[in-house]
């Protein structure tokens, strides 16, 4: 009975899985998009930012795409005068064309928390854009990590030292949040951090976790 029962159970697909990766990242968007909208929105009626009104969440806009353009897609003017487009264009259609720039210009205090809410979804999109820049160093870090914790792995095999499944199983458990949760924290962050610090930030740590699992998996092949 136990058999046929196990037998039954499939483990989730291909396509199973890449449909719940795919949730999951547009999950985090949403989520971030959400909180920074209400955080920005906060700190406008108790008066947490130095720049009244709108302007917090442009300077942040203007400060994270410089950051974005200057420091990751210097070197590309192709991808840099791409994405400086399509923010231009962005910009034109939702703020200008639909008046809202004339109307924070006659000090409409609904349509502040709208200008708030419009520059902040920029900003996301901005941030996003710095993560996907930031994948090949992910990569690469993570390879080191990977490798330094197979050339640990087989000392360990060689000198006969004792497994440990508990570094393993916690080390592993660990990996996801670590990645995931920076991500949230910076998509929503109500202030502007250089994206070197969160690229330091998300390879060395998670990457420390990755070692460990890597390094506690098996004593022997």
């Amino acid at each position: 009975m136990s058999t046929d029962s196990h037998k039954s159970e499939k483990r989730p697909g291909k396509f199973s899985k890449l449909l719940n990766f795919i949730v999951s990242v547009f999950g985090v968007l949403i989520l971030s998009i959400f909180l920074s909208i209400v955080i920005e929105w906060l700190g406008i009626v108790f008066d947490w930012w130095q720049l009244p009104k709108h302007y917090h969440a442009k300077n942040m806009f203007d400060a994270e795409l410089n950051w974005a353009l200057g420091d990751f897609l210097s070197n590309n003017l192709f991808y840099k005068n791409t994405f400086l487009h399509i923010f231009e264009k962005s910009y034109y259609w939702t703020i200008k064309q639909t008046g809202l720039e004339w109307l924070s210009n006659n000090s409409n205090y609904l349509v502040q928390y709208i200008l708030a809410a419009t520059y902040i979804v920029q900003v996301v999109i901005v941030r996003l854009i710095v993560i996907v820049c930031a994948i090949p160093v992910f990569i690469v870090l993570n390879i080191f990590f990977i490798t330094d914790g197979l050339f640990i792995r087989q000392l360990r095999k060689l000198s006969g030292a004792t497994e440990s499944a508990y570094i393993y199983h916690h080390s592993k458990r660990w990996i996801k949040p670590l990645i995931g949760l920076p991500i949230v924290l910076l998509l929503s962050s109500p202030w502007s951090v250089h994206p070197s610090i969160f690229i330091l930030f998300i390879s060395i740590v998670p990457g420390f976790f990755i070692w460990m699992s890597v390094a506690y998996f098996k004593k022997h092949l």
